[in-house]
């Protein structure tokens, strides 16, 4: 299959939300999803085994991420690494084992500075893409970024993920196959299978 990482040098950019969201998506679209969480923090571990609790028949599973499983993932189902932030030991060797990398970060020249960082460690030929998170749809400054990014050269992906209450509230539970609950998830999903292809 592949491997999937969502990665950023910068934290609260959704990283877990979309590690998870991501791997929805995958899982209404047929695929067993083995969530890494390379997070000393352990939040995509602590969502997915309170969802496995509830839920223990989806097809999903839990590596706890050192560099030594990172070098071990198997390819017989798809991978999303949940990065940490600053540890770049860990984030350099989730991006080197992935087959795309995902950049979340929300809509503030703060964070944008942190895109640069990732974006230079990613090998030459590796398939990345920003992808904007906490997206305030009546703002325009994420659509300012957008055109700054994309001007630069940089691959964002056409959906961007607003700001919603329900990213607070769903923690710990399984998003249902709706486009109310996924809120674009989806689509990012299928922009990197169709990359990857």
């Amino acid at each position: 299959m592949a491997t999937i990482a969502n990665a950023n040098t910068k934290g609260g950019v959704a990283k877990t939300t979309s590690t998870i969201m991501l791997g929805a998506a995958a899982v209404h679209r047929g695929h067993t999803v083995n969530f890494v969480d390379a997070d000393h923090q352990g939040s995509a571990s602590s969502w997915v085994n309170q969802v496995k609790t509830e839920q223990p028949d989806l097809p999903i599973e839990l590596t706890v991420a050192n560099m030594a499983t990172l070098r071990g993932l198997g390819d017989d189902k798809l991978n999303i690494i949940d990065t940490p932030p600053g540890n770049p030991a860990l984030i350099d060797r989730a991006i080197a084992v992935a087959d795309f990398v995902v950049i979340p970060t929300t809509p503030s020249l703060g964070d944008i500075e942190r895109v640069w960082e990732t974006l230079e460690i990613i090998p030459s030929g590796t398939p990345a893409a920003v992808l904007l998170t906490q997206v305030n749809s009546q703002a325009v400054l994420a659509k300012q970024i957008r055109e700054y990014l994309e001007s630069e050269g940089v691959m964002v992906f056409p959906e961007s993920i607003p700001r919603r209450e329900l990213f607070r509230k769903i923690y710990g539970q399984w998003p249902e196959n709706d486009a109310r609950q996924m809120l674009g998830y989806e689509d990012v999903f299928d922009n990197i299978m169709e990359v990857l292809s």
